[in-house]
């Protein structure tokens, strides 16, 4: 799908807002004002919402009590609502089919001929190490296209079609929109400083709450943080009013006599291992990119069921302007909200990893820990770490070799 250019390449910090869009209109701040929320909760009418904490297993709240401790902003008096059901597996949809062969497959490439959106089907990619692999014979169960974001940056939206045991075919209409550079599930120690006497003390998951399935510290960010803020990106992808104050519901953006069983799902799904590409540099002919397997990428969109070409066309038109809507939230998150000075700090928003020591300097020093990048900004952070480690090995420069290991991004940097 063919986006339009807006912007310089990687170094733009300011974004090129659509012509009847307020200047603020998809950025963090606007994302992360306290009325968001509840403008969140009343568009979403037509989905059940849930408590956080209702969002979670009997095992995963084995320490519950901790959880609301270091989550208050979402666990408190009033605990905060997100989208049932909306983290999801692939295995949820049944068996991923060819799309050409399939009659709603069928019918989505003839709606994206109508809108006249550029789209390629997406090779299979068999990985032989972290960095490299081989391209087979396409099978047709992906298509994708590129767009760009509000500051030019180029990102993939893909479709996808499953089928389930009756038969009911579903799209997922999706971009992969964050990246994680280390694992971090895995942690279940946290180091904090006390705020009177700077003495720097440990936070420890009980081992036996693990054992029976509790969420680990590492995982917080994940159940908690993501699916709070995947909610607003959601409603600021599809409302046709980001700076408004005012309620409204999903049929205003899709219209009135838009069937309301017919209205996309949105879900999204933690990937492991998973590979994502980005671009690092501009030339007269597209791009350059880097890619490798990353081990969590968060995949969102929105589930489509069968339904009419035109109401099918509405919603492609929403959900390919919504992802550019919500790439460009996350890049403007984290191109100028990327410090400790930040109110809103990316990474604290976020519940990255970095977040589990007072020691690490958001945006500056992650001390091997993970933190989350917009996939449309994954390029330029591989492209550097391959680019400056082989110069800092050649020049027997540690300093830089550690400062790479601990900050950069891929499969040769160190995971704590």
């Amino acid at each position: 799908m063919s986006g339009r250019g807006i912007g310089g390449f990687g170094s733009q910090t300011n974004m090129n807002v659509p012509e009847g869009f307020a200047q603020d209109a998809f950025t963090w701040k606007n994302m992360a004002r306290l009325i968001v929320d509840g403008l969140a909760n009343s568009w979403f009418t037509d989905l059940p919402l849930v408590g956080v904490s209702d969002s979670l297993s009997s095992a995963e709240k084995s320490e519950m009590k901790l959880i609301q401790e270091l989550k208050p902003e979402f666990l408190g008096e009033d605990e905060t609502l997100i989208l049932e059901n909306s983290y999801r597996s692939y295995s949820d949809f049944g068996e991923q089919i060819p799309i050409d062969e399939s009659p709603l497959g069928q019918k989505l490439i003839r709606v994206l001929e109508r809108l006249a959106l550029s789209w390629s089907f997406r090779e299979e990619r068999v990985e032989v190490t972290p960095v490299s692999g081989f391209l087979l014979p396409s099978l047709k169960l992906e298509g994708s296209g590129q767009w760009l974001t509000y500051f030019g940056m180029p990102f993939d939206q893909v479709f996808k079609i499953f089928r389930d045991v009756s038969g009911k075919e579903r799209i997922l209409w999706s971009s992969d929109i964050l990246a994680a550079t280390r694992p971090f599930e895995h942690v279940t120690v946290m180091f904090a400083r006390a705020s009177d006497t700077g003495e720097r003390f440990r936070i420890q998951n009980d081992a036996q709450a693990i054992k029976n399935g509790g969420l680990t510290l590492g995982q917080l960010g994940l159940r908690i943080n993501l699916p709070v803020i995947l909610k607003w990106l959601m409603y600021l992808a599809e409302t046709p009013f980001p700076s408004n104050i005012l309620s409204f519901s999903r049929p205003i953006a899709f219209g009135e006599k838009f069937p309301k069983e017919s209205l996309p799902i949105p879900y999204f799904i933690n990937k492991k291992n998973s590979r994502v590409a980005g671009a690092y540099e501009q030339h007269s002919q597209g791009f350059n990119g880097s890619a490798a397997l990353m081990p969590n990428v968060i995949e969102a969109g929105w589930i489509l069921e069968n339904m009419s070409d035109d109401d099918l066309a509405t919603c492609l038109t929403i959900a390919s302007n919504g992802l550019t809507r919500m790439m460009t939230i996350l890049e403007d998150g984290y191109i100028n909200h990327n410090t400790s000075e930040s109110s809103i700090c990316w990474d604290v928003v976020l519940g990255s990893a970095v977040t589990l020591d007072s020691d690490c300097e958001f945006g500056k020093e992650a001390l091997g820990l993970s933190t989350w990048i917009p996939v449309s900004r994954i390029g330029l952070k591989l492209n550097s770490t391959y680019r400056d480690a082989p110069d800092a090995l050649r020049l027997n420069n540690f300093e830089s070799l550690e400062s790479i290991s601990l900050n950069g991004a891929g499969p040769y940097v160190a995971n704590c």
